[in-house]
């Protein structure tokens, strides 16, 4: 699991705590450095936060479609 993003935004805020109290792993790329920005532009996206796992990509910050992406993977 990667999470893309950055300290001010409000959503990569919600995703990070959500992972470490549900204590999935995961590899955050700060995208305010050139090179986890150009890793997400790649994975197609512009917006934060961007969660990637297995095939599965969620741009925004949903818990519910998380759990559910989160299931199928």
């Amino acid at each position: 699991m990667t999470l893309y993003g950055h300290d001010c935004c409000p959503g990569t805020v919600r995703a990070r705590e959500y992972l470490r109290r549900r204590g999935i792993p995961f590899v955050e790329r700060d995208v305010t450095q050139p090179g986890p920005f150009a890793e997400m532009v790649r994975h197609g996206s512009y917006a934060t936060p961007l969660l990637v796992f297995g095939e599965s990509r969620m741009v925004g910050f949903d818990a519910k479609e998380f759990e559910r992406l989160w299931d199928q993977a």
